[in-house]
């Protein structure tokens, strides 16, 4: 759920003047023209954010860009400009303005980004983002283990056992990708205040970007010519809420879902009707060996977090509702190992 956070910082740079959102890749990287496969030359930030930019998905790498990857151990805030060279090098696994799912596409977005201010994506989302909605649990630090603590919740691997150590198995996507999601956690209340900002409220006063850029942000491209496939903006899965069985009147649903493989989070926000619902979880599959979906996918209007979790698993649900934004929260604790 980084990547809607990281669009929205594109939004911020771009009524700041120093980028466009037709800024293309060959423009900001001008040494990597003839490195770069030629499809690449013209690509825009914007088509990096609707992974519509060409760039490999996740499945599309090859084994040496895996490689090298998982392999670099420099400077966090340096990894994507060090590693942007080759992932622009790799062949197009489809073609320029198709939807491909790629996480690879917001490490370029970012790179743009830095290229662009002179800043580390870290730093840019500190200042950008963080600091104007006052999230101060925000971080790309990894947790802390503890297991001593019985409150303090522990990720799963998919077989229910806590993950050992501080880090979670995904962790080989490295600092490359946090853009697209890797590393990025806070709490749940912080979180909330960035969803508030996509439902057109302002945190202390901050907006973040003009109405008519979160409009630009939230503009859905069609995934197919199916009017129930939905479609995807910048960050946002995007389909109205009778495709899912839901009452038409919630409108447009954006969603989205992410996981480090051993920890998930979920957000589902109805702009149209002022409502959001949030799913965080300390797994990723349910000992039914399925991800604990939100009544969005399960296509039920009446919400529970879960029914079928490993008895070790915590999940916190909030609900942000209302013109006022009354914050409810559900826990579900079932006492083993948590």
């Amino acid at each position: 759920v980084t990547k809607a956070m990281t669009a929205t910082l594109a939004g911020v740079l771009v009524e700041r003047g120093v980028l466009r959102w037709d800024t293309t890749l060959s423009q900001l990287f001008p040494e990597l023209r003839r490195s770069m496969q030629p499809a690449y030359i013209n690509v825009t930030i914007e088509q990096l954010l609707q992974h519509r930019g060409g760039i490999v998905a996740d499945d599309d790498a090859s084994e040496q860009l895996g490689e090298k990857v998982a392999a670099y151990t420099g400077p966090a805030s340096q990894s994507r400009l060090a590693l942007l060279p080759e992932i622009l090098k790799e062949p197009l696994p489809g073609s320029i303005g198709e939807f491909r799912y790629s996480n690879a596409g917001y490490a370029v977005a970012a790179a743009m980004m830095e290229r662009v201010t002179g800043v580390p994506y870290e730093r840019l989302m500190q200042r950008h983002i963080f600091n104007p909605l006052g999230m101060l649990s925000a971080t790309f630090d990894p947790p802390v283990s503890n297991p001593s603590n019985p409150r303090q919740p522990i990720g799963h691997l998919p077989d229910g056992t806590p993950t050992p150590g501080d880090r979670p198995p995904a962790d080989y996507l490295g600092d490359v990708l946090r853009p697209a999601g890797a590393d990025l956690r806070m709490n749940v209340a912080d979180w909330s205040k960035f969803v508030r900002v996509q439902l057109g409220e302002s945190i202390d006063g901050s907006r973040l970007v003009k109405p008519e850029t979160l409009a630009r942000l939230q503009l859905t491209v069609a995934l197919s010519d199916s009017p129930s496939s939905g479609g995807y903006a910048m960050g946002w899965g995007v389909f109205n809420a009778e495709i899912v069985g839901m009452d038409p009147r919630y409108g447009r649903v954006l969603n989205h879902l992410g996981s480090d493989g051993v920890w998930l989070a979920e957000v589902n926000a109805f702009p149209d009707v002022d409502f959001s619902i949030q799913i965080l979880a300390n797994g990723t599959v349910d000992k039914n060996g399925t991800t604990p979906w939100s009544p969005v996918h399960s296509k039920k209007s009446d919400y529970a977090c879960s029914t079928a979790l490993h008895p070790s698993w915590t999940v916190d649900c909030q609900v942000l509702c209302g013109p006022h934004h009354r914050l409810q929260a559900t826990k579900l604790h079932q006492q083993s190992n948590v």
